[in-house]
């Protein structure tokens, strides 16, 4: 039993009480006050001490007492009057126990008592193994067995029962002679007694000074994703979520705490799983407790030099003393793209082609050209359009939509089992995931396994051990679809011909030669061989916890993990044939195609990546409350190593391309690709000290430190000490707020302050000299080729932390006794010493490169944290409404940039990730106006060409002069989000709507070449019509300038066919659009059949169908507004819609 000491005991004299010690007069006054305070008020009035447990004081009865100067005694006497409680004095000290029943009483009760049955059951309906069940104001009491029954005698008719249970919130019942109940005991983590994972620990929610948000798995289930970076979209304030490839094994969501700080290196938060830095994207939903995000400096200085850009905490789930619980939860998905532009079909292409025929004749003589013949005629349209076309090179075919319009089907499956006793607890989950892409031969499979054991040895000691495998396997094309591959499938897919058949007439597929070469996206990716990746995770953590039996309070705990992650990567490309033909080409013969684009030779490139960690971390805990006083302080040290090994291999020229081996390949030097290997460790270790002060429960404090060391650094500056402090202030705790506490029933502010760090360099030792070798050969010296070893850059002895220093205020406060709760938090955050790098020369007398790495550079950051949520119950039918807000606005203070820039192009004072372009003010919508235009580029303006602003008023538009910040960062300012959940007879209903405001996105690409790109990105095909002799989306063709359509959003209609000017393809406002969008991110409505139609040992049955990504409103329209910036094509994000069943044994 944990027992409490409510006052200090002051006392140590060991005589015993005399006569003269129990004449000691008191005067109360009390109207229905608790047993406790009465007590302190004699403590006040007599200096006796009370010794009692909190458990005890749960069953006290109210007091009502009017005394006036009366002896101790007799007052004692008055107070324990009609209380299941007795007392006894020791040496000064009343100390209080249960009231026992004489044996005439107990005779009595058994012959008059009837019995109550029952079983008491959890959230989920499993039977509570062992839950206390007592008769109220009574020391009558019984405890539930294993399958959660009980039965009590009641001593008289009507009675009170009292149900309790450690991690839950107790109940009390009205009974009747012989009623039969079932009790359903709910969880104690919830409202103020929720228990918030913190860093190396826990805190009850009303005791959390730092900024913490977290969700429980029961949430987190209301998002049927398949990856966990997902689920956090919009369900928690504070963190951003940017979710660009839907690619499967490749649709990570990238994450933001608190928007962007810094202009140089990661952004992204840390993630901690039990403890120890690990990734958690593909960890199985079914295996998560909770996760919580650790925001401000308070919170976050215990991970010092890993936590400047946020902590994320995964806690997985453990065992429960309760009788075994197996569950299986499966799911059906069926997936397609949330959002493409539909392309020209065949005729519609061949009409709109020959309608930018007919413009470019415009500019051919306008410009002194020849007009050329238009390439089809309305015989070849009509012919196409009405299903009579005969020509072999002609037809119509939907490539995006057969490459990219079908849908494909994903399942998951996963049966957890937990259970235990007061002794020993376990879980263990198995989990498998297969996941089918919409891109033929695109796909990815993942299986879990986990088991977390946790045994009480005696008292004093326990022992967790927890193991963790994972196995994922992704594979696609040769030709990946990633999209960044320059060919890729996406690529070729826009830029195949609508008006093409798919097959040629000897069976081949068609293709066409296109800027690039000859293109075909499903041959592609059915022909071009594959790229398969393995990967194998294996991890484990042992744990003792032990409580030192001689200093209470004082607890100790080692934590060893080991991490192994070993991935193998198998890629085979290989030529294939195409039946090929001319852009423009509508009469003759295919010619056969033997090697397509990018792919000459069978190639096999093979690798195997290891990576090793491991972790050791000894602590210290000390919790103890003295009165009104209560401490808990941690100590702790970090110790990690990490070692990383690479081998790659590769050969090609296979003359049995079914014996797909290294050892199959040609030998020929020419054939052979050098094997490439490498390897690094690195080992980190650090000391945390953290103290928790509360006072009377409503005045809090909280400092923690932390010291880390890098190998990153020059030695005599390699230590980093990274402080955090914060006071909180329970306001409603005080006598004042009582007026209030009918509607607020809880108020707290809090202010936290303090500095993190961040190791991140551009190159590691940048503070020590470097080389690197060469293999090609430099020289020939005696008849042999030698090669060369080369100094690198200067190195930077003066290098040091990048500090982030954070200051945080908020409040939070619960109204209406918890059906209304709102936290704020307002942060600002400022950004010294970033690492960043250096290009250039010292002057011709010096020689040499500047250093590559140095700290240079101010930002900050500032913002806040919304959450707002109500929940309520009427009768049967239960509600509740979250709303989650946040703000991030950055902004760079100081940067090393050429001052004799214009203040228009400084990024000093700006957001970080602005985008730079040309103003356009309109078009040019006549020749007149077009001639005397200027243009930053070569070439002759026409009209429905951007008219750019000139900025400096010098009568030129030049890149040096007149660009300017344009657009906002892809990374949204805002992000929010709106949950709504309803239950009511069996049925459960939960939608989440998520959105983000002020970024924005770049239609234009990354300009593909090397030379004089300043300022250019590049046309793609949704910037420009028919772009790379491919196809056009509809709304580009349509919103495209004509002289008959000048009221539009897109340059001149050209078939690409005549040499503009590039004019357009400056980076500039008009490709860029605003992504603000609103989502219906998930919808899932369940129904859980009652448990009287089973007659097996089936506890529960719940059936639900659910959305993912159903609609998006935004002005983007055509695209998905989470697009990356890319000219070479995406994989889209995904929409799903699954149906499932969980099932409790």
């Amino acid at each position: 039993m944990r027992v409490k000491l409510v006052v200090v005991l002051l006392t140590t004299t060991i005589l015993h009480l005399s006569a003269s010690t129990y004449s000691q007069n008191v005067t109360l006054k009390y109207s229905n006050a608790t047993l406790v305070n009465v007590f302190k008020e004699i403590r006040m009035q007599t200096g006796y001490d009370f010794f009692y447990s909190d458990k005890l004081m749960s069953d006290a009865k109210p007091v009502n007492i009017n005394l006036n100067n009366v002896s101790l005694d007799k007052a004692l006497m008055i107070c324990f009057k009609d209380q299941p409680l007795s007392y006894r004095i020791e040496n000064k000290t009343v100390i209080v126990k249960e009231k026992e029943v004489s044996i005439v009483d107990k005779v009595i009760g058994y012959f008059s008592a009837a019995d109550v049955r029952g079983r008491v059951l959890d959230e989920q309906g499993l039977p509570l193994i062992g839950v206390s069940v007592k008769v109220k104001g009574s020391p009558l009491g019984v405890s539930t067995n294993s399958n959660g029954e009980f039965t009590i005698k009641l001593p008289k008719g009507d009675e009170t029962l009292v149900f309790s249970y450690i991690g839950y919130q107790s109940k009390e019942v009205a009974v009747n002679n012989g009623t039969l109940i079932n009790v359903t005991l709910i969880e104690a983590n919830k409202g103020l007694d929720e228990v918030i994972v913190i860093g190396y620990g826990t805190q009850k929610k009303r005791n959390v000074i730092g900024s913490v948000a977290q969700i429980n798995s029961e949430d987190l289930k209301q998002m049927p994703t398949m990856n966990i970076t997902n689920m956090l979209s919009g369900r928690l304030p504070g963190i951003t979520t940017l979710q660009q490839s839907g690619r499967p094994g490749a649709d990570d969501a990238t994450l933001r705490v608190r928007g962007t700080s810094s202009y140089q290196g990661s952004q992204g938060p840390i993630a901690i799983v039990d403890g120890v830095e690990r990734p958690f994207a593909q960890l199985d939903p079914n295996e998560i407790e909770s996760i919580s995000i650790l925001k401000d400096a308070v919170a976050l200085s215990v991970y010092g030099l890993q936590a400047a850009n946020g902590i994320i905490l995964v806690t997985t789930k453990r065992g429960k003393a309760q009788q075994p619980s197996i569950s299986y939860d499966g799911a059906v998905m069926v997936n397609s793209n949330t959002r493409f532009p539909k392309f020209l079909d065949g005729p519609d292409y061949m009409e709109w082609f020959s309608k930018a025929e007919e413009l470019d004749n415009e500019y051919r003589i306008n410009t002194d050209q020849d007009p050329n013949p238009l390439t089809y005629n309305k015989s070849q349209i009509n012919a196409l359009r009405n299903g009579t076309n005969t020509n072999p090179l002609l037809g119509n075919t939907d490539w995006m939509g057969e490459f990219l319009g079908k849908s494909s089907t994903s399942q998951s499956h996963g049966v957890t089992v937990r259970g235990g006793t007061d002794r020993i607890k376990y879980f263990s989950n198995i989990g498998y995931l297969d996941q089918d892409g919409v891109v033929a031969n695109t796909g990815y499979k993942r299986f879990n396994l986990r088991t977390n054991l946790d045994a009480k040895l005696n008292d004093i000691l326990s022992i967790s051990f927890d193991i963790n495998a994972r196995m994922q396997k992704t594979h696609t094309p040769g030709i990946s679809p990633d999209n960044a591959s320059y060919m890729n499938p996406f690529y070729q897919a826009v830029r195949t011909l609508p008006n093409m058949p798919m097959y040629a007439p000897n069976g081949l597929p068609t293709a066409y030669n296109s800027n690039a070469g000859y293109v075909n996206p499903i041959a592609s990716v059915l022909e071009s061989g594959y790229q398969r990746a393995e990967t194998n995770v294996f991890q484990t953590t042992l744990i003792f916890n032990v409580k030192v039996p001689w200093v209470n309070g004082l607890s100790g705990k080692v934590q060893t993990s080991f991490d192994k992650n070993a991935t193998e990567n198998k890629g085979w490309t290989t030529p294939y044939k195409l039946m090929g033909k001319g852009r423009t080409q509508t009469t003759g013969d295919y010619t056969l195609i033997a090697n397509p684009p990018g792919i000459t030779v069978n190639t096999l490139r093979q690798s195997y990546v290891q990576n090793n960690r491991l972790t050791f971390q000894p602590s210290l805990n000390y919790s103890k409350t003295f009165g009104d006083h209560t401490i808990n302080a941690l100590a702790l040290y970090e110790w990690s190593k990490y070692n990383s090994n690479l081998f790659s291999a590769a050969t090609r020229n296979f003359a049995l391309t079914e014996l797909q081996d290294i050892d199959f390949g040609s030998t020929a030097a020419a054939d052979v690709i050098s094997p490439t290997g490498s390897s690094g460790a690195t080992a980190r270790h650090g000391y945390v000290g953290r103290v928790n002060y509360s006072y009377k429960n409503k005045y809090l404090f909280e400092a923690a430190l932390r010291a880390d060391a890098s190998i990153n650094f020059p030695e005599e500056g390699r230590w980093g000490y990274f402080p955090g402090a914060g006071l909180g202030w329970i306001a409603s705790e005080e006598k004042f707020f009582e007026p209030f506490k009918g509607t607020v029933n809880f108020f707290k502010i809090k202010a936290s302050i303090g500095v993190l760090g961040k190791e991140e360099t551009l190159s590691t030792f940048a503070y020590l000299p470097t080389f690197s070798f060469t293999d090609n050969p430099v020289a020939v010296i005696g008849g042999a080729s030698v090669s060369a070893l080369y100094t690198g850059t200067p190195p930077n002895k003066d290098l040091t932390w990048e500090k982030h220093r954070i200051t945080n205020v908020g409040f939070e406060a619960e109204l209406w006794n918890g059906k209304l709760g709102i936290d704020f938090d307002y942060f600002y955050k400022v950004v010294t010493d970033i690492l960043t790098t250096r290009s250039g020369l010292y002057p011709a007398s010096v020689g040499g490169n500047f250093p590559s790495t140095f700290n240079d550079g101010i930002t900050d950051n500032r913002g806040f944290d919304l959450q707002i949520r109500h929940r309520n119950k009427i009768g049967k039918f239960s509600y509740g409404v979250t709303g989650n807000f946040n703000w991030a606005r950055n902004k760079i203070i100081l940067i090393n940039e050429v001052q004799s820039l214009p203040s228009w192009q400084r990024r000093t004072g700006r957001p970080i990730g602005e985008k730079l372009g040309f103003v356009v003010d309109g078009f040019y919508n006549t020749w007149e106006e077009a001639r005397n235009g200027s243009s930053p580029s070569s070439g002759i303006i026409a009209p429905g060409y951007f008219k750019y602003k000139d900025l400096n008023g010098d009568g030129r538009v030049t890149r040096d002069a007149d660009m300017t910040f344009v657009g906002r960062s892809n990374m949204p300012e805002i992000m929010y989000g709106l949950n709504i959940d309803a239950a009511y007879a069996g049925f459960d209903f939960s939608v989440l709507f998520q959105g983000a405001a002020l970024s924005s996105i770049a239609l234009a690409g990354v300009y593909e070449g090397s030379s004089g790109t300043s300022g250019v990105e590049d046309n793609t095909p949704f910037t420009k019509t028919f772009y790379g002799y491919g196809n056009s989306p509809y709304y580009l063709v349509e919103q495209a300038w004509r002289p008959d359509n000048q009221n539009v959003n897109y340059p001149r209609l050209t078939s690409g066919g005549v040499a503009l000017s590039p004019h357009n393809a400056n980076a500039n406002s008009g490709f860029i659009k605003s992504n603000d969008y609103i989502r219906l991110k998930s919808i899932q409505i369940g129904y859980t059949l009652p448990k009287s139609l089973f007659k097996s040992k089936i506890e529960k049955m719940r059936f639900y169908v659910s959305g993912f990504n159903l609609f998006t409103w935004d002005k983007l329209k055509y695209l998905d507004p989470e697009m990356p910036n890319v000219n070479n094509g995406f994989y889209p994000q995904q929409k799903m819609i699954s149906g499932g069943v969980n099932l409790i044994f």
